[in-house]
Protein backbone atom coordinates (compact mmCIF):
# COMPACT_ATOMS: atom_id res chain seq x y z
CA UNK A 1 0.00 0.00 0.00
CA UNK A 2 2.79 2.43 0.92
CA UNK A 3 4.55 1.79 -2.41
CA UNK A 4 1.34 2.58 -4.27
CA UNK A 5 0.91 5.81 -2.31
CA UNK A 6 4.55 6.75 -2.91
CA UNK A 7 4.29 6.15 -6.66
CA UNK A 8 1.18 8.32 -7.16
CA UNK A 9 1.63 11.16 -9.67
CA UNK A 10 1.12 14.00 -7.20
CA UNK A 11 2.16 16.60 -9.75
CA UNK A 12 -0.62 15.51 -12.12
CA UNK A 13 -3.18 15.37 -9.30
CA UNK A 14 -2.27 18.90 -8.19
CA UNK A 15 -2.32 20.29 -11.74
CA UNK A 16 -5.74 18.79 -12.44
CA UNK A 17 -7.18 19.99 -9.11
CA UNK A 18 -5.79 23.52 -9.41
CA UNK A 19 -6.27 23.81 -13.17
CA UNK A 20 -9.80 22.42 -13.08
CA UNK A 21 -10.84 25.04 -10.54
CA UNK A 22 -9.21 27.82 -12.57
CA UNK A 23 -10.83 26.61 -15.81
CA UNK A 24 -14.30 26.59 -14.21
CA UNK A 25 -13.66 30.03 -12.67
CA UNK A 26 -12.66 31.49 -16.07
CA UNK A 27 -15.68 29.94 -17.81
CA UNK A 28 -17.98 31.23 -15.07
CA UNK A 29 -16.47 34.73 -15.24
CA UNK A 30 -17.11 34.75 -19.00
CA UNK A 31 -20.73 33.74 -18.26
CA UNK A 32 -20.46 30.57 -20.34
CA UNK A 33 -23.17 27.96 -20.05
CA UNK A 34 -22.17 24.57 -18.59
CA UNK A 35 -18.99 26.15 -17.16
CA UNK A 36 -18.18 23.02 -15.12
CA UNK A 37 -17.43 21.24 -18.40
CA UNK A 38 -14.26 23.34 -18.76
CA UNK A 39 -12.85 21.64 -15.66
CA UNK A 40 -13.76 18.19 -16.99
CA UNK A 41 -12.08 18.96 -20.32
CA UNK A 42 -8.91 20.00 -18.46
CA UNK A 43 -8.99 16.73 -16.49
CA UNK A 44 -9.16 14.76 -19.74
CA UNK A 45 -6.44 16.86 -21.37
CA UNK A 46 -3.66 16.66 -18.79
CA UNK A 47 -1.53 13.60 -19.57
CA UNK A 48 1.71 12.20 -18.13
CA UNK A 49 4.00 13.91 -20.67
CA UNK A 50 4.14 17.15 -22.67
CA UNK A 51 4.10 15.43 -26.06
CA UNK A 52 1.20 13.20 -25.07
CA UNK A 53 -0.77 16.19 -23.77
CA UNK A 54 -0.29 18.14 -27.01
CA UNK A 55 -1.19 15.10 -29.13
CA UNK A 56 -4.33 14.33 -27.12
CA UNK A 57 -5.46 17.98 -27.06
CA UNK A 58 -5.03 18.27 -30.84
CA UNK A 59 -6.96 15.07 -31.52
CA UNK A 60 -9.78 16.08 -29.17
CA UNK A 61 -10.10 19.51 -30.74
CA UNK A 62 -10.36 17.95 -34.21
CA UNK A 63 -12.79 15.40 -32.80
CA UNK A 64 -15.04 18.13 -31.42
CA UNK A 65 -15.05 20.06 -34.70
CA UNK A 66 -16.15 16.84 -36.38
CA UNK A 67 -18.77 16.28 -33.67
CA UNK A 68 -20.28 19.73 -34.35
CA UNK A 69 -20.73 18.88 -38.03
CA UNK A 70 -22.15 15.41 -37.32
CA UNK A 71 -24.49 16.77 -34.62
CA UNK A 72 -25.82 19.50 -36.93
CA UNK A 73 -26.64 16.94 -39.63
CA UNK A 74 -28.12 14.40 -37.16
CA UNK A 75 -30.32 16.84 -35.24
CA UNK A 76 -31.59 18.54 -38.40
CA UNK A 77 -32.47 15.20 -39.97
CA UNK A 78 -34.02 13.45 -36.96
CA UNK A 79 -34.66 16.28 -34.50
CA UNK A 80 -33.43 16.98 -30.97
CA UNK A 81 -34.59 13.67 -29.53
CA UNK A 82 -33.32 10.19 -28.75
CA UNK A 83 -33.41 9.23 -32.43
CA UNK A 84 -31.32 12.24 -33.39
CA UNK A 85 -28.79 11.58 -30.67
CA UNK A 86 -28.64 7.91 -31.64
CA UNK A 87 -27.97 8.90 -35.26
CA UNK A 88 -25.23 11.24 -34.03
CA UNK A 89 -23.58 8.40 -32.11
CA UNK A 90 -23.77 6.06 -35.09
CA UNK A 91 -22.07 8.47 -37.50
CA UNK A 92 -19.69 10.03 -34.99
CA UNK A 93 -18.38 6.73 -33.59
CA UNK A 94 -17.89 5.34 -37.10
CA UNK A 95 -15.89 8.40 -38.23
CA UNK A 96 -13.91 8.60 -34.97
CA UNK A 97 -12.64 5.04 -35.28
CA UNK A 98 -12.10 5.41 -39.02
CA UNK A 99 -10.01 8.59 -38.56
CA UNK A 100 -8.30 7.33 -35.35
CA UNK A 101 -9.79 10.08 -33.20
CA UNK A 102 -11.02 7.76 -30.48
CA UNK A 103 -9.41 9.89 -27.73
CA UNK A 104 -12.04 12.57 -28.31
CA UNK A 105 -15.18 10.42 -28.27
CA UNK A 106 -16.10 10.82 -24.59
CA UNK A 107 -15.40 14.55 -24.35
CA UNK A 108 -17.05 15.45 -27.67
CA UNK A 109 -20.10 13.37 -26.79
CA UNK A 110 -20.50 15.19 -23.46
CA UNK A 111 -20.23 18.60 -25.14
CA UNK A 112 -22.73 17.53 -27.80
CA UNK A 113 -25.30 16.77 -25.07
CA UNK A 114 -25.43 20.54 -24.47
CA UNK A 115 -26.96 20.99 -27.93
CA UNK A 116 -29.48 18.30 -27.07
CA UNK A 117 -30.31 19.92 -23.73
CA UNK A 118 -30.68 23.41 -25.23
CA UNK A 119 -32.56 22.03 -28.25
CA UNK A 120 -30.62 24.18 -30.68
CA UNK A 121 -27.33 24.55 -32.52
CA UNK A 122 -27.25 28.28 -33.04
CA UNK A 123 -23.94 30.11 -33.36
CA UNK A 124 -23.90 31.51 -29.78
CA UNK A 125 -24.20 28.00 -28.32
CA UNK A 126 -21.59 26.59 -30.72
CA UNK A 127 -19.30 29.45 -29.68
CA UNK A 128 -20.01 28.62 -26.03
CA UNK A 129 -18.89 25.02 -26.53
CA UNK A 130 -15.79 26.04 -28.46
CA UNK A 131 -14.90 28.45 -25.66
CA UNK A 132 -15.27 25.69 -23.05
CA UNK A 133 -13.06 23.46 -25.18
CA UNK A 134 -10.43 26.18 -25.64
CA UNK A 135 -10.32 27.09 -21.95
CA UNK A 136 -10.13 23.50 -20.67
CA UNK A 137 -7.74 22.09 -23.26
CA UNK A 138 -5.65 25.25 -23.55
CA UNK A 139 -5.13 25.57 -19.81
CA UNK A 140 -4.32 21.85 -19.54
CA UNK A 141 -1.63 22.12 -22.21
CA UNK A 142 -0.25 25.31 -20.65
CA UNK A 143 0.06 23.75 -17.18
CA UNK A 144 1.94 20.75 -18.56
CA UNK A 145 4.25 22.97 -20.61
CA UNK A 146 4.98 25.21 -17.61
CA UNK A 147 5.78 22.41 -15.17
CA UNK A 148 6.60 18.75 -15.62
CA UNK A 149 8.78 17.07 -12.97
CA UNK A 150 11.98 15.63 -14.40
CA UNK A 151 12.96 12.03 -13.75
CA UNK A 152 16.67 12.39 -14.49
CA UNK A 153 17.73 11.81 -10.90
CA UNK A 154 15.44 8.77 -10.56
CA UNK A 155 16.81 7.36 -13.83
CA UNK A 156 20.39 7.83 -12.63
CA UNK A 157 19.53 6.08 -9.36
CA UNK A 158 17.99 3.24 -11.39
CA UNK A 159 21.19 2.94 -13.42
CA UNK A 160 23.15 2.41 -10.24
CA UNK A 161 20.66 -0.18 -8.93
CA UNK A 162 20.64 -2.01 -12.28
CA UNK A 163 24.43 -2.23 -12.34
CA UNK A 164 24.49 -3.44 -8.75
CA UNK A 165 21.85 -6.03 -9.67
CA UNK A 166 23.88 -7.23 -12.64
CA UNK A 167 26.96 -7.58 -10.43
CA UNK A 168 24.95 -9.67 -7.98
CA UNK A 169 23.76 -11.87 -10.86
CA UNK A 170 27.33 -12.40 -12.09
CA UNK A 171 28.62 -13.23 -8.60
CA UNK A 172 25.78 -15.72 -8.14
CA UNK A 173 26.64 -17.34 -11.46
CA UNK A 174 30.30 -17.61 -10.45
CA UNK A 175 29.26 -19.34 -7.23
CA UNK A 176 26.83 -21.85 -8.72
CA UNK A 177 29.00 -22.75 -11.69
CA UNK A 178 31.39 -24.21 -9.08
CA UNK A 179 28.63 -25.78 -6.98
CA UNK A 180 27.43 -29.32 -7.57
CA UNK A 181 24.00 -28.83 -5.98
CA UNK A 182 22.08 -26.21 -7.99
CA UNK A 183 18.66 -26.81 -6.45
CA UNK A 184 18.62 -23.31 -4.93
CA UNK A 185 19.64 -21.70 -8.22
CA UNK A 186 16.35 -20.68 -9.86
CA UNK A 187 15.39 -18.17 -12.53
CA UNK A 188 13.40 -16.17 -9.96
CA UNK A 189 16.48 -14.29 -8.79
CA UNK A 190 16.51 -12.42 -12.11
CA UNK A 191 12.89 -11.26 -11.71
CA UNK A 192 13.68 -8.13 -9.59
CA UNK A 193 16.28 -6.99 -12.12
CA UNK A 194 13.89 -7.51 -15.04
CA UNK A 195 11.19 -5.54 -13.20
CA UNK A 196 13.59 -2.70 -12.39
CA UNK A 197 14.73 -2.42 -16.02
CA UNK A 198 11.11 -2.45 -17.22
CA UNK A 199 10.14 0.35 -14.81
CA UNK A 200 13.25 2.33 -15.70
CA UNK A 201 12.47 2.03 -19.41
CA UNK A 202 9.01 3.49 -18.73
CA UNK A 203 10.59 6.41 -16.84
CA UNK A 204 13.06 7.02 -19.66
CA UNK A 205 10.37 7.05 -22.34
CA UNK A 206 8.32 9.45 -20.24
CA UNK A 207 11.34 11.72 -19.82
CA UNK A 208 11.99 11.69 -23.58
CA UNK A 209 8.36 12.66 -24.23
CA UNK A 210 8.85 15.68 -21.98
CA UNK A 211 11.67 17.05 -24.16
CA UNK A 212 10.95 18.39 -27.62
CA UNK A 213 14.61 18.79 -28.61
CA UNK A 214 16.19 15.62 -27.19
CA UNK A 215 18.13 14.52 -30.26
CA UNK A 216 19.97 11.58 -28.72
CA UNK A 217 18.02 9.52 -26.19
CA UNK A 218 21.11 8.28 -24.34
CA UNK A 219 19.15 6.89 -21.41
CA UNK A 220 16.88 4.90 -23.73
CA UNK A 221 19.89 3.34 -25.48
CA UNK A 222 21.40 2.52 -22.09
CA UNK A 223 18.26 0.84 -20.72
CA UNK A 224 17.71 -1.15 -23.93
CA UNK A 225 21.31 -2.34 -23.71
CA UNK A 226 20.82 -3.47 -20.11
CA UNK A 227 17.54 -5.17 -21.08
CA UNK A 228 19.36 -7.12 -23.81
CA UNK A 229 22.15 -8.06 -21.38
CA UNK A 230 19.58 -9.32 -18.89
CA UNK A 231 17.98 -11.50 -21.58
CA UNK A 232 21.39 -12.96 -22.44
CA UNK A 233 22.13 -13.68 -18.78
CA UNK A 234 18.82 -15.52 -18.46
CA UNK A 235 20.09 -17.93 -21.10
CA UNK A 236 23.45 -18.24 -19.32
CA UNK A 237 21.71 -19.04 -16.04
CA UNK A 238 19.70 -21.78 -17.78
CA UNK A 239 22.97 -23.24 -19.08
CA UNK A 240 24.51 -23.20 -15.60
CA UNK A 241 21.51 -25.04 -14.18
CA UNK A 242 21.88 -27.70 -16.87
CA UNK A 243 25.43 -28.61 -15.73
CA UNK A 244 25.45 -32.07 -14.14
CA UNK A 245 28.97 -31.79 -12.72
CA UNK A 246 31.68 -29.23 -12.03
CA UNK A 247 34.29 -29.63 -14.77
CA UNK A 248 37.81 -28.50 -13.90
CA UNK A 249 37.54 -25.89 -16.67
CA UNK A 250 34.68 -24.21 -14.80
CA UNK A 251 37.06 -22.47 -12.39
CA UNK A 252 38.46 -20.20 -15.09
CA UNK A 253 34.96 -19.15 -16.10
CA UNK A 254 33.93 -18.53 -12.49
CA UNK A 255 37.01 -16.36 -11.90
CA UNK A 256 36.30 -14.46 -15.10
CA UNK A 257 32.69 -13.83 -14.05
CA UNK A 258 33.94 -12.41 -10.73
CA UNK A 259 36.36 -10.18 -12.60
CA UNK A 260 33.58 -8.88 -14.84
CA UNK A 261 31.53 -8.15 -11.72
CA UNK A 262 34.40 -6.42 -9.92
CA UNK A 263 35.22 -4.20 -12.91
CA UNK A 264 31.62 -3.56 -13.94
CA UNK A 265 31.03 -0.05 -15.29
CA UNK A 266 34.73 0.73 -15.75
CA UNK A 267 34.41 0.63 -19.54
CA UNK A 268 37.02 -2.09 -19.98
CA UNK A 269 34.95 -4.19 -22.38
CA UNK A 270 37.79 -4.45 -24.91
CA UNK A 271 40.22 -5.88 -22.36
CA UNK A 272 37.65 -8.30 -20.99
CA UNK A 273 36.73 -9.53 -24.46
CA UNK A 274 40.43 -10.12 -25.22
CA UNK A 275 40.82 -12.10 -22.00
CA UNK A 276 37.68 -14.11 -22.77
CA UNK A 277 39.11 -14.98 -26.19
CA UNK A 278 42.25 -16.29 -24.46
CA UNK A 279 40.09 -18.53 -22.24
CA UNK A 280 38.25 -19.86 -25.28
CA UNK A 281 41.55 -20.52 -27.04
CA UNK A 282 42.86 -22.35 -23.96
CA UNK A 283 39.81 -24.63 -23.96
CA UNK A 284 40.20 -25.32 -27.67
CA UNK A 285 43.67 -26.75 -27.04
CA UNK A 286 42.72 -28.56 -23.84
CA UNK A 287 42.63 -32.34 -23.81
CA UNK A 288 39.46 -33.90 -25.18
CA UNK A 289 36.75 -35.24 -22.83
CA UNK A 290 36.78 -38.97 -22.17
CA UNK A 291 33.11 -39.56 -21.24
CA UNK A 292 29.77 -38.53 -22.69
CA UNK A 293 28.85 -36.58 -19.53
CA UNK A 294 32.15 -34.71 -19.57
CA UNK A 295 31.65 -33.93 -23.26
CA UNK A 296 28.14 -32.55 -22.65
CA UNK A 297 29.25 -30.40 -19.72
CA UNK A 298 32.23 -29.06 -21.68
CA UNK A 299 29.84 -28.08 -24.47
CA UNK A 300 27.64 -26.28 -21.96
CA UNK A 301 30.66 -24.40 -20.57
CA UNK A 302 31.56 -23.25 -24.06
CA UNK A 303 27.97 -22.09 -24.56
CA UNK A 304 28.20 -20.15 -21.28
CA UNK A 305 31.34 -18.44 -22.55
CA UNK A 306 29.50 -17.41 -25.71
CA UNK A 307 26.70 -15.93 -23.59
CA UNK A 308 29.16 -13.91 -21.50
CA UNK A 309 30.86 -12.77 -24.69
CA UNK A 310 27.53 -11.60 -26.10
CA UNK A 311 26.83 -9.62 -22.92
CA UNK A 312 30.21 -7.86 -23.17
CA UNK A 313 29.76 -7.17 -26.89
CA UNK A 314 26.41 -5.50 -26.18
CA UNK A 315 28.15 -3.17 -23.73
CA UNK A 316 31.00 -2.45 -26.15
CA UNK A 317 28.58 -1.71 -28.99
CA UNK A 318 26.75 0.73 -26.73
CA UNK A 319 29.93 2.53 -25.69
CA UNK A 320 31.31 2.96 -29.22
CA UNK A 321 28.09 4.72 -30.33
CA UNK A 322 28.57 7.49 -27.75
CA UNK A 323 30.01 10.82 -28.75
CA UNK A 324 32.50 12.74 -26.61
CA UNK A 325 29.74 15.21 -25.76
CA UNK A 326 27.46 12.42 -24.58
CA UNK A 327 30.17 10.94 -22.40
CA UNK A 328 30.92 14.31 -20.82
CA UNK A 329 27.28 15.37 -20.47
CA UNK A 330 25.65 12.16 -19.27
CA UNK A 331 28.40 10.26 -17.51
CA UNK A 332 29.69 13.25 -15.57
CA UNK A 333 26.10 14.01 -14.53
CA UNK A 334 25.60 10.41 -13.44
CA UNK A 335 28.81 10.51 -11.38
CA UNK A 336 27.74 13.72 -9.69
CA UNK A 337 24.32 12.34 -8.74
CA UNK A 338 25.85 9.11 -7.44
CA UNK A 339 28.12 11.06 -5.12
CA UNK A 340 25.15 12.89 -3.54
Amino acid sequence: MWNRIRKLNYSKILKISLGGGIAIAIATALKLKFSVAAGVILLLTVQNTKKETLAVASKRFLSFLMAIGVAWVSFHLAGYNALGFGLFFLIFLFLSHLLKLGDGIAMSSVLTTHFYIEQNMQLPLIGNELALMTIGAGLGVLLNLIYMPQKTKAILASQKRIEEGLCTVLDRMAYFIMTEDKSEYTSEYLAPLKKLIKESLADVREEIDNHFTMETPYYLQYMLMRKSQCSVLMGVSDDIRSLTQVPRQAEKIANFLRKVSDTFGLNNGVELLAELEEIKEYYRHDELPTTREEFENRAILFQILHGIERMLILHREFVVTLSEQQIQTYWSTRSRFREE
